[in-house]
């Protein structure tokens, strides 16, 4: 079978299983998609699915943002943006997402255990601070372990601040401690000003912060869980104020 057959065969169909384009054609495919088309298979990436309203609510929140920030020039130094990351004792490495370049394959292999243990990190970060880290004992954090930490942990740190926060729990008892704490302060899912949906973009703990402690974490091989918050604390400590400052 010509050359020319394959080729038009994937133009029509660049998502066709080679499996499927072998029995179709009743050739082989693979080499020939290689070594004389020279076709690399390239994975779908995966992101965030936007809706007509989110885009128009992004707009908002910016709006809104700076329009505080024009009438007083601190309030965006008052602003905790908070969050939680999920650690795991063996370190996972998403595969799909994972490349070594090279002139020869290495052979790189990762353990991994299934069902491990885990650890659930909170954390806030202002301009010249960080607050945290708060480490949950229970293996998933439910709406009752996070308000204790709200109450305990965090809030303390936030008299007379303005605390950003997208936490996934929404629970009622949450929700209302947040609405008598912080009054008219809260940034986030129902508060005076709405946190835009699907927009982690827009606050440091996702496009810095975890990504460089998770990066800087796992450089090691972690054995146990009291190891894990060790290295936690060690990289989240050279989070300095400056790096705060330049975000």
């Amino acid at each position: 079978m010509s050359i020319s057959i394959r080729r038009e065969a994937f133009q029509r169909s660049p998502r066709k299983l080679i499996r499927a384009a072998s029995l179709q054609l009743r050739s082989v495919v693979h080499g020939v998609l290689h070594k004389r088309l020279r076709l690399r298979g390239y994975k779908i990436q995966m992101i965030h699915a936007i809706k007509p309203s989110d885009r128009v609510a992004r707009t908002n929140f910016t709006e809104v943002m700076l329009e505080r920030n024009d009438a007083s020039p601190n309030f965006l130094f008052q602003v905790c943006f908070s969050d939680e990351a999920t650690f795991q004792d063996s370190g996972v490495v998403h595969r799909y997402n994972c490349r070594i370049w090279g002139s020869q394959n290495p052979h790189v292999t990762c353990e991994s255990e299934k069902g491990g243990p885990n650890l659930n990190v909170w954390t806030g970060l202002m301009r010249d601070k960080q607050i945290g880290q708060f480490s949950f004992s229970e293996y998933t954090v439910t709406g009752r372990s996070f308000l204790d930490m709200l109450k305990l942990y965090a809030l303390p740190h936030l008299s007379l601040k303005l605390s950003s926060n997208k936490t996934a729990h929404f629970c009622h008892h949450v929700r209302n401690h947040l609405d008598r704490e912080m009054a008219g302060r809260l940034i986030g899912r129902g508060g005076p000003i709405a946190w835009p949906p699907r927009s982690p973009d827009l606050t440091p703990m996702d496009f810095l912060l975890w990504g460089y402690v998770k990066n800087t974490v796992y450089q090691v091989k972690i054995n146990d869980i009291q190891y894990l918050k060790a290295r936690i604390r060690e990289a989240g400590s050279v989070v300095t104020p400056n790096i705060h400052q330049a975000i």
